[in-house]
């Protein structure tokens, strides 16, 4: 985990031009999962016990609220 974050600091820079990049997402629970849209999902984070979590699934909770992935903040 620590040694990817030290690759990202080291290879990824600033471009010559300046650029703002926006994105959205919808938010998915228990009532409105995609599991197609999970599964296609090309963004990944992290997890504390160094899983990849697609970000498509990051806030999923239970059908009682509670979240799928507490470790991720």
């Amino acid at each position: 985990y620590r040694g990817i974050r030290q690759f990202i600091k080291r290879s990824w820079s600033p471009g010559p031009v300046p650029t703002l990049t926006i994105g959205g997402m919808a938010f998915q629970d228990a009532w409105n999962i995609d599991i197609l849209r999970i599964m296609r999902c090309s963004v990944q984070i992290i997890g504390r016990d160094h899983r990849l979590i697609p970000l498509c699934s990051k806030y999923l909770t239970s059908l009682r609220g509670e979240k799928i992935h507490p470790g991720i903040s």
